[in-house]
């Protein structure tokens, strides 16, 4: 080899220690010297920083390190290069030295940032109000509660925790690497070993509450006698520590036939000082970090997940068997990848609702939802799985694990980009996307005869026909009362872009004292009510022979197959085949007769009927009177079932 190939080797062999010379001592490149800059970012904000009545907010923090007072109001701080005046800072004289918070949130709240910052990380820019670029931080993804930014020398790093008003300290170049866990989450009936590897030192607890450096040192095996959640993380020197990882082992499996579902998390975060999750029930937006284990009843794993807990429902909030949520967020580890609903297409999701049904009895919405949603395949729908809950260790009995009404639960379905998903809820709120299309569509309607071709083609190009005169068929034979839960969505780059109405929360049907009251008349024959029916779209329709006709057909085939007693009557069969066995122990926790339960399912059954009690009669009696067929028209389109 020449003497300048053996340079070049050299060079090769020194390159690497040059590059971590010189990512050890630089300095950003982004960061001023002086003057307003960005200190720290916080992108996953649990226990970072609390201010009573307004919490959870990504956080951004600035800092004066130049010699003279600036006027804040004199810049604007944003997450895109293409609108640099998205958020201008308060008019607020900062002195030298000084820090000011800023709470970041895409919800509308005053004096907050509009927009979050994203755990898969993403870059924060400082303008000034002439469109200056005064400073940016690149912000990487970053574990809950791990914050990224400045030190005192100006170089970019992450830190343990957010330090408010303060200086950052000298920080980190790392996140430490997540541990691993040598047994995963399972029953047993042995006690046994579990060893977890990592960079050390390693602490980890048994209790589910969050391992700390002043907690126990992993020095080998941990022996598991008992049910427990081992929850471990990684603190070497020089790296923030690592994310926490979590599994649960239960010794009591086999006593269940549903699948088991623990939920494990720090006591303190359900009840504590600040953002305890049940001083704030009244929080849709709040969640406490917790991990997530569910076992099928032989004890095998179906996930393990860090995640976050909040409550779900609405004027179930405040009890003690109330709705609860579980969300997959990045600053969590991200969505759920797991095939948690047999024999559903869906295998990714990001939050899961626990659903306990109107007066602890689910089987109302489960049965509700079961009834139509292989036959009626254009209605969105949820899925449903049966489960016995445990939150820490104290039992919560049976549950219904449900896939949440969100962007993804809609373009999973109809497939396309979750940020082209739309929904829509009691007809005017946006939950998601735009509300204009569809509020421009119901003045179309309103302002439009749909009898005409025209107008019907324009609208039909809009909704899914066999959707909307689905749902209504299928919510009527329910008898549900609960009319303003109503949720209309589409995706505009899926294959059918149209909007879909979306089936969900039937705890109040099947009631008998409804039987014959609530039907189509109700749900779809009536005029326009914005508050209870939201019906203006299916009964402009109507008006439309083609329409009418279509209707018709549809009524016919649910007729006939999808609301048969025998049918309808073999799922309820099955839902309480599946729980029954569970469900003993379920009402003692909850001081419920037992009594109570089979009436309930007795009262369904009545409600379903047979003969002249079918509940179906009663659909057909309001269609002949809203049409104004004759009882051979009536004959011929349904059958034997018409004999009043």
């Amino acid at each position: 080899m020449g003497r300048n190939g053996k340079v070049r080797e050299a060079w090769l062999f020194l390159l690497p220690f040059f590059c971590m010379f010189f990512s050890f001592s630089a300095v950003s490149a982004d960061a001023p010297e002086t003057g307003l800059m960005i200190s720290e970012a916080v992108s996953g904000n649990y226990a970072s920083y609390y201010v009573s009545g307004d919490r959870g907010a990504d956080l951004i923090e600035l800092v004066n390190r130049g010699p003279e007072r600036v006027n804040l109001g004199d810049y604007c701080l944003t997450d895109s290069r293409t609108d640099p005046y998205r958020f201008a800072l308060p008019d607020k004289k900062l002195n030298p030295g000084e820090y000011y918070v800023i709470q970041c949130d895409d919800n509308g709240e005053k004096n907050r940032a509009p927009f979050k910052i994203s755990s898969d990380g993403e870059t924060l820019y400082l303008y000034t109000k002439d469109g200056t670029l005064a400073d940016r931080l690149k912000v990487p993804a970053l574990p809950l509660d791990r914050a990224y930014g400045r030190n005192d020398a100006g170089e970019d790093r992450y830190f343990s925790a957010f330090t408010p008003g303060a200086a950052n300290g000298e920080g980190c170049l790392r996140i430490a690497k997540t541990p691993e866990i040598g047994v995963s989450s399972c029953g047993f009936t042995e006690p046994f070993e579990v060893t977890i590897r990592g960079e050390n030192p390693i602490y980890y607890t048994l209790d589910g509450s969050l391992p700390t450096a002043a907690g126990e040192r992993y020095t080998g095996p941990v022996r598991i006698t008992e049910t427990c959640c081992l929850r471990a993380v990684s603190m070497p020197e020089g790296a923030v520590p690592s994310q926490v990882i979590s599994a649960a082992y239960r010794a009591d499996c086999g006593a269940y036939s549903l699948p088991t579902l623990t939920v494990s998390l720090p006591k303190t975060y359900l009840r504590g000082s600040g953002n305890a999750l049940l001083n704030h029930t009244e929080d849709r937006s709040l969640a406490v970090p917790a991990a997530a284990v569910m076992l099928d009843p032989d004890g095998q794993e179906i996930f393990t997940r860090e995640c976050g807990l909040g409550i779900s429902g609405q004027t179930s909030r405040g009890r003690t068997y109330r709705g609860w949520k579980l969300k997959f967020k990045e600053m969590y580890g991200g969505s759920l990848r797991k095939a948690v609903f047999p024999d559903a297409e869906q295998t990714v999701f990001d939050s899961l609702n626990l659903r306990v049904g109107s007066s602890f009895n689910p089987t109302h919405d489960v049965l509700g939802t079961l009834i139509g949603a292989e036959t009626m395949p254009a209605v969105l729908c949820q899925y449903a799985r049966p489960v016995y809950l445990f939150i820490r260790d104290t039992a919560y009995g049976v549950y219904y694990l449900r896939d949440n009404i969100n962007r993804q639960f809609v373009a999973q379905r109809l497939g396309g980009s979750e940020k082209q998903v739309d929904i829509i809820y009691r007809a005017y709120t946006v939950e998601e996307g735009s509300g204009a299309d569809w509020r421009a569509l119901l003045e179309y309607c309103r302002t439009h005869d749909l009898s005409q071709s025209e107008p019907y083609a324009y609208v039909l190009s809009q909704v899914n026909p066999e959707s909307f005169i689905d749902y209504y068929i299928w919510r009527a034979y329910t008898g549900d009362t609960d009319f303003p839960n109503f949720r209309v969505a589409r995706c505009r780059d899926a294959k059918d872009a149209r909007w879909h109405l979306v089936m969900y929360d039937l705890d109040w049907a099947f009631r008998e004292k409804n039987r014959e009251k609530i039907g189509l008349k109700t749900y779809a024959y009536t005029a326009y009510d914005s508050a209870k029916r939201n019906n203006l779209v299916l009964t402009s329709l109507l008006k439309n022979p083609a329409f009418r006709e279509m209707f018709l057909e549809r009524l016919a085939i649910h007729t006939r197959v999808t609301f048969r007693p025998e049918r309808v009557s073999g799922l309820l069969d099955g839902i309480l085949s599946e729980v029954m066995p569970d469900m003993p122990s379920t009402w003692a926790l909850r001081k419920t007769k037992i009594a109570k339960w089979k009436e309930d399912a007795e009262e369904i059954r009545r409600f379903i009927g047979s003969g002249k009690t079918d509940r179906r009669l009663h659909l057909l009696k309001e269609t002949k009177a809203y049409f104004q067929l004759s009882d051979e028209e009536m004959r011929t389109r349904f059958g034997d079932l018409w004999n009043p």
